[in-house]
């Protein structure tokens, strides 16, 4: 990740906790946290033949029916909701990458933090 790539400290961590952190349009962290925003470019590296998946059961993911499939040779895996037009509700990555999707086609309404809580992204190397 980023700050493993430019050894950040613990100290550095501490710096943005509960903090934004606010980066310009041509800013290579934002365009690589663009992905996760774009279902299509998050599922492209799932794309070919893919082999040696299984179906690990059912189970509920935030109060939805999910189908997990997974590698059979390791604890990650993809949770699938149970519906017409299936959509991914968690990804769970075979260290401690978990990431959790809801809201789909939800109105969002975005407000801007107070400056207080913003840090200034170019001072911090993004």
């Amino acid at each position: 990740n980023w700050w493993q790539n430019h050894n950040a400290s613990g100290q550095d961590l501490n710096t943005l906790t509960g903090k934004f952190v606010k980066v310009g349009p041509n800013s290579s962290t934002l365009k690589a946290l663009g992905a996760l925003c774009q279902p299509s470019q998050l599922a492209s590296p799932f794309t070919g033949n893919v082999t040696g998946m299984v179906d690990k059961g059912w189970t509920t993911v935030n109060g939805q029916k999910a189908l997990h499939i997974g590698d059979s040779g390791d604890s990650a895996g993809i949770y699938v909701s149970d519906s017409s037009t299936p959509e991914v509700l968690r990804l769970d990555g075979s260290s401690s990458l978990d990431l959790s999707f809801s809201d789909y086609n939800a109105p969002l309404n975005l407000t801007a933090p107070p400056a207080s809580q913003v840090l200034d992204g170019k001072k911090m190397g993004f």
